[in-house]
């Protein structure tokens, strides 16, 4: 899917956007998991694989975008940490269009350290933030 089809299909994105793309990202990647783990064949792995590669591009333009709306500061360091997972996806694409099945294997590992890194510690620290600001409000109030 191109970025012009992906600002078609979503022209607002926002916070609701993004947490479904992370709800539809992890169960591609159980179905991948369960396909590797489960030894449900190449073909099946190879498609699990190619859903969850284009799931995860096409969430990384519409981060890309809601962060140059909300906040610049944030954009730089997390462009660049993406810039890298792209890459990383971009080599893994050209071996799955190689039938490759290393290239699942590495897409799963990939995108396991992603969802713990992206979805689960960044919203236990953003929630961490979010208690201390609402602590430091409370001890104004007093």
């Amino acid at each position: 899917m191109t970025g012009q089809e992906a600002d078609r299909r979503t022209p607002a994105v926002g916070l609701g956007l993004l947490d479904e793309e992370h709800s539809e990202i992890h169960r591609s990647f159980v179905a991948l998991d369960e396909a590797i783990v489960r030894g449900r064949g190449l073909p099946q792995i190879l498609a699990a694989a190619e859903d969850l590669t284009q799931l995860m591009l096409l969430h990384f333009i519409h981060e890309v975008q809601f962060l140059e709306k909300v906040s610049f500061s944030v954009l730089k360091d997390h462009r660049r940490v993406e810039m890298e997972i792209m890459a990383g996806i971009g080599e893994i694409d050209t071996g799955l269009r190689r039938r490759e099945l290393s290239a699942a294997l590495r897409l799963r590992t990939l995108c396991k350290e992603w969802i713990h890194g992206h979805m689960y510690m960044e919203s236990e620290s953003s929630g961490m933030a979010s208690r201390e600001s609402s602590e430091a409000a409370g001890m104004f109030q007093a």
